[in-house]
């Protein structure tokens, strides 16, 4: 069985897919974009374009080397990194 792994990234959009089965979105942190699985909680996240969140879901690699989550629970974050303190 596999272990749940927890991911703090941005949400972003991916290159426009005829299938629909296809990831439309991915969490990218540290240069690396794990495609989010259209099922689950994932479905919600394309809600939350350009988001800071954190995920907790299966992480595994399909045929092509992508890096892929089946998200089981998200939580949205603030992001203050644009934020300077004078």
């Amino acid at each position: 069985m596999d272990t749940p792994r927890t991911i703090k990234g941005y949400v972003t959009a991916l290159a426009a897919n005829a299938d629909e089965t296809k990831a439309r979105i991915a969490v990218e942190t540290d240069g690396v974009a794990y495609h989010v699985i259209r099922r689950g909680a994932g479905v919600d996240l394309d809600d939350h374009l350009s988001a800071l969140v954190q995920v907790t879901g299966i992480v595994y690699q399909d045929e092509d080397e992508n890096w892929l989550i089946n998200v089981r629970s998200y939580e949205l974050l603030e992001d203050d990194s644009w934020f300077e303190d004078d």
